[in-house]
């Protein structure tokens, strides 16, 4: 795509424009849509930019063109959308928006979002900066807003077109380029007018892909008093794409010339317009999705975009011969669907959507395709308005990179359209390239890329990403995720301040992040597979060279998973039981990938560790308890430590027979089960529960004899404990009323908390290992942990 004032700028493209600076939002116009050239060119080239809002706006047939793509994967989730029906013509402006930091720009052309309207035409557009062009780009923002209001547009969605209009009016007029459109009165009569401030016409110059006829550029000629018309005939082969020459047949005093600008070998097939209007005072120059038909020039049928300059030059040019009629070569073609448009939102359960094409009231036969899947839906009842509205239930709809759109069906008639889902839109628009990760592990996906994202994004923001562990969700994780789709906006997660610092995010981008995170724990949680081969978007290996790929992203993804716990180790003081389960759930979903009994021994070894320093059984949930159980006993498996486990458990959870009722009940299709499994069979955690419920602890005494004393009662018999000089002191107080004496400790203490002498070092270890110890360099009391 060429593009410059002069049309000589061929070094410096859309392309260019979108790396030259940074992005946060695009808004990209089009007639004919190939999405499959969207998504492999342009939307990679958006992202790297940093857009993260990405709208399209298409005519309703590109759309039924898109539809027929097999390419289409992020459309309605990575960016949105939206068909538009003109009455009585088409959507035909090119143009692409960008806003950033430092203001908005423009490209306005001929180009289609296809690979020839960005690469195989020749084509021309115009590059509008703030800086040079400020007063076109506020022309762009009144073309919006007509946009909007018109009544001959089906499909708009004003509050986005309000929003663009806003950004473009923050721009400081600059420039002698003007925008012309024909929402409200032919593109002819606006160049007329321009034209007559300029003196009287002497020369009308016409290059067009499309002319249908004559009659546009005669009427044109004739309204600008006769000047000298003179139109550009493309060399030899080169048609214009799906185009013609102009008839000179029909109107046998036009002069054929060449552009020099359009000449030369590589040019491509024209699909580029201009038209200049050459002038006493200086030459009027348009360039834009204008054809030289009559349709687009002098009517308002069409939806039609150009730019227009007054250059004190005209274009360089050469005399040509009428060109010999050729067959015509389809480049690029947009012909009638056999099928209806519609536009469609799913928000969780809730579908909603509206018909573009003309559509019979009443009931339709509907169908939603999810990349080849079919669900039957249902009846669906289409208003007098053309609006429908539903209660369906498709799984995993809103998440990983399927191709969804929605068919509806009534005898022949069919309409078709691509469904959008908000609640991923909203997160790709706030987050950017780190929602990617976030939403395909959540709709399913097993790729080790996401998943080493995400893992790598909670390391890099454990602060941002902790909320959705600190209150559970109002809906809890069904036992079979097949049967349930939850809708981001469903997800009600209460904020929570961080203990290590404010909460720096906004409400609405927490928000966001929360609800998918939320989806994250849900699929964490569900029942588990045998291996990474469970997920329906794994791809089998199929070479070496494809294992070797794989070993190194398996190998991305660990060592992602071990950072993760670096810093989620830092923050377990804090915090202990929402960082202890969140190590726990991601745990569960990275370890099942591809088990390990070694690695799911370290992880246990960690966490236990960790529990054991910093969980009191007093304030966890029935979530954390259960997985406290087991993860405990797991740890105990390992150690191949029944009385050892035994202590351990009763530390951090009190009554181990409870503790161990509720290992024994872990849900058998759980991941915590399956981790248990993979390190100790399908009876090995049974197996040891019973061996914990045989042994004896002392840690256990200790916490049984602390229980009593705090509640004012003797201690029952403790065989392991009263043996001991410190717990045959303990019961002598307890006897003569003096539980006073008896010093209440934490295990970590290192001195007396009376008389702030260091104990001896068996001491210190004693009171760690068991909780019982005596301050023998002082007052040589006795200290117990576990009393108040």
């Amino acid at each position: 795509m060429h593009c410059g004032v002069r049309l000589i700028d061929r070094d410096f493209s859309p392309l260019d424009l979108i790396r030259s600076g940074k992005w946060h939002s695009a808004l990209l116009g089009t007639y004919v849509l190939s999405l499959s050239f969207f998504e492999a060119i342009l939307l990679p080239t958006l992202r790297q930019a940093g857009v993260r809002s990405i709208t399209l706006l298409s005519d309703i047939e590109g759309v039924a063109g898109a539809l027929g793509e097999a390419g289409a994967r992020d459309v309605g989730r990575g960016y949105g959308l939206h068909p538009l029906r003109v009455r009585g013509g088409v959507f035909h402006p090119k143009f692409m928006l960008l806003d950033g930091p430092e203001g908005p720009s423009a490209v306005v052309g001929s180009g289609n979002l296809t690979f020839g309207g960005w690469g195989h035409n020749l084509e021309l557009c115009e590059i509008l900066r703030p800086d040079r062009s400020g007063q076109a780009i506020l022309d762009i923002a009144d073309f919006l807003d007509e946009l909007a209001y018109s009544d001959r547009v089906t499909g708009v969605d004003m509050d986005a077109l309000a929003i663009w209009a806003a950004r473009l009016r923050s721009t400081a007029p600059s420039g002698e380029a003007r925008i012309i459109h024909n929402v409200r009165s032919p593109i002819a009569d606006q160049l007329i007018e321009m034209a007559s401030d300029l003196g009287t016409a002497t020369r009308l110059t016409i290059a067009s892909p499309y002319y249908g006829n004559a009659g546009a550029v005669d009427a044109l000629a004739k309204a600008l008093g006769d000047p000298r018309v003179e139109i550009h005939v493309h060399d030899g082969e080169q048609l214009a794409a799906n185009g013609h020459h102009f008839p000179f047949a029909q109107s046998p005093d036009r002069s054929p010339i060449s552009l020099d600008a359009f000449a030369g070998e590589g040019a491509g097939p024209l699909h580029a317009k201009l038209i200049e209007i050459e002038c006493e005072l200086g030459a009027l120059l348009a360039t834009g999705s204008v054809n030289a038909s009559t349709p687009a020039l002098a009517q308002t049928g069409n939806v039609e975009l150009a730019v227009t300059r007054i250059l004190d030059v005209i274009q360089p040019r050469t005399r040509a011969d009428i060109p010999t009629p050729i067959p015509m070569r389809k480049v690029e073609t947009q012909t009638g669907a056999s099928f209806g448009i519609l536009r469609a939102t799913l928000l969780g359960t809730s579908l909603k959507g509206s018909v573009l094409s003309p559509a019979t009231p009443g009931a339709w036969h509907a169908e939603f395709d999810h990349d080849g899947v079919m669900h039957d839906l249902g009846v669906l009842e289409i208003s007098a308005e053309g609006h429908f509205e539903s209660k369906v239930m498709v799984a995993d709809a809103s998440y990983g990179r399927r191709r969804s759109t929605l068919v509806l069906r009534r005898g022949e008639t069919q309409l078709r359209g691509f469904v959008s889902f908000p609640d991923a839109l909203e997160l790709n628009t706030r987050w950017g390239a780190a929602a990617g990760p976030f939403i395909r592990v959540a709709g399913g996906s097993d790729d080790d890329e996401d998943l080493a994202g995400l893992l790598e994004y909670f390391a890099s923001n454990p602060r941002d990403t902790a909320s959705p562990w600190r209150r559970p969700s109002k809906v809890a994780a069904p036992r079979d995720m097949s049967g349930r789709l939850i809708a981001l906006s469903e997800l009600d997660i209460r904020e929570a301040q961080d203990e290590m610092g404010e909460d720096h995010l906004g409400a609405p981008s927490r928000s966001a992040l929360n609800r998918i995170i939320a989806a994250f724990r849900l699929r964490a949680t569900s029942p588990a597979g045998h291996g990474r081969g469970a997920t329906d978007e794994h791809v089998e290996i199929e070479d070496e060279g494809e294992e070797e790929q794989d070993k190194r992203s398996n190998a991305r993804v660990l060592r992602a998973f071990d950072e993760l716990l670096d810093v989620l180790e830092t923050r377990v003081p804090l915090d202990p039981a929402v960082e202890l389960q969140r190590a726990g759930e991601i745990a569960g979903f990275v370890l099942l990938r591809n088990p390990e009994p070694v690695r799911i021994g370290d992880f246990a070894r960690w966490w236990t560790g960790l529990a054991i320093a910093h969980l009191k059984g007093d304030h966890i949930n029935d979530e954390l308890r259960i997985m406290a159980a087991g993860m405990l006993a797991l740890e105990g498996i390992i150690t191949s430590g029944a009385e050892r486990s035994r202590g351990r458990i009763a530390h951090v959870l009190g009554d181990v027979e409870t503790a161990l009722k509720i290992a024994r009940a872990i849900d058998p299709n759980s991941r915590l089960r399956r981790l248990v499994e993979v390190v100790a069979g399908a009876n090995g955690l049974s197996a040891f529960a019973d061996a914990v419920g045989k042994a004896s602890s002392v840690v256990e005494e200790v916490i049984i004899a602390a229980d009593h004393i705090t509640r004012g009662l003797t201690p029952p018999p403790l065989p392991l404990l009263d043996d001991s000089e410190e717990m045959q002191t303990v019961r002598r107080h307890v006897r003569n009323g003096d539980i006073g004496k008896i010093i209440a400790a934490q295990r970590h203490f290192t001195a007396c908390p009376r008389c702030h002498y260091g104990l001896p070092q068996a001491e210190r270890l004693r009171l760690a290992s068991i909780g019982l110890a005596r301050a023998a360099n002082c007052c040589n009391r006795v200290m117990m942990v576990g009393i108040d």
